[in-house]
């Protein structure tokens, strides 16, 4: 099979998971519901951690929150990471 085969395939498949993901995202802001957040480390004035099932989150905290996990209420994102408000 050519390269540019290959390449044309692989670049389509990207795009379809990229647009998957985006839409599961979405959803989970568009429904409101709470996630529990594992928080590992602070970035500027946003703590990012990830869910049980490894998607990445992000919220402010003037608190350590280092290996607490937490409840988080998505609101909006930044490419592939839920930015939200700690319940």
């Amino acid at each position: 099979m050519p390269e540019s085969t290959k390449r044309e395939r692989s670049e389509k498949l990207i795009a379809v998971v990229k647009e998957v993901q985006e839409n599961e995202l979405d959803k989970l802001i568009f429904e409101g519901s709470e996630l529990s957040v594992l928080m590992e480390q602070k970035r500027g004035e946003y703590w990012h951690g990830h869910t049980d099932t490894f998607v990445e989150v992000a919220a402010k905290s003037d608190i350590d929150l280092h290996g607490k996990i937490v409840q988080v209420r998505p609101v909006t994102r930044k490419n592939a990471v839920l930015m939200g408000e700690i319940v």
